[in-house]
């Protein structure tokens, strides 16, 4: 009779500690517990992406760099970007994502690379976009300054997208008022000085 007790106290007990856990952890009677994750554990990255609205300007901008034809399409500040592979590992940081078409109006074909489309800050620091960020969390068909999607035959034209990390060389803080950036786009001849400018509006 003792153990038949013993056993049935102990099972309210156990239930009684499921139900008060459960109601915890939904806030009902404290604050429901949160998580965030945040690749290298960076908590100011985090508290930043919490107060940044992402932000998108559609540029729409043709101009012609010595044999390249060069359309910026959208320029979009944003702090969390997710990889295309599974599982999709965000990247947060300070970022600016940029979607662009190339045209190859030569007669002979043309090669591009990292340093065809350079951001520029308002100091005059120039910043290529990076292999490591650009392989991971810009799908191949899109990341074409960084495969053998960078070839361009006489008269061909593609879409790409490319991400820069503003962090790295430019030091900015994540949440600055960021401001005259612009993208340096390459004439396809390294002989040649023919690069254009357009401006990201921000």
């Amino acid at each position: 009779m003792l153990k038949t007790l013993a056993s049935g106290v102990g099972l309210l007990a156990f239930v009684a500690a499921v139900v008060i856990g459960s109601l915890a952890s939904t806030g009902i009677i404290s604050d429901a517990a949160q998580s965030f994750r945040v690749k290298g554990s960076e908590a100011s990255i985090v508290q930043a992406s919490r107060e940044f609205e992402p932000k998108t300007n559609f540029i729409g901008e043709t101009v012609t760099a010595g044999n390249l034809t060069w359309t910026v399409d959208t320029a979009r500040k944003t702090t969390e970007l997710k990889g295309f592979t599974f599982p999709p590992d965000p990247l947060e940081g300070d970022l600016v994502v940029v979607t662009f078409k190339v045209k190859n109006d030569s007669d002979g074909p043309i090669t591009l690379d990292p340093e065809s489309l350079i951001l520029v800050d308002e100091k005059g620091r120039e910043s290529p976009p990076a292999a490591s960020v650009n392989t991971e969390y810009v799908v191949p068909d899109k990341a074409i300054l960084f495969n053998e999607r960078a070839l361009l035959d006489p008269g061909e034209e593609k879409e790409g997208k490319v991400v820069y990390d503003l962090e790295v060389p430019f030091e900015t803080d994540p949440t600055a008022d960021l401001s005259d950036f612009r993208l340096q786009l390459g004439d396809g001849d390294p002989t040649a000085k023919d690069e254009r400018y357009v401006d990201l509006g921000f």
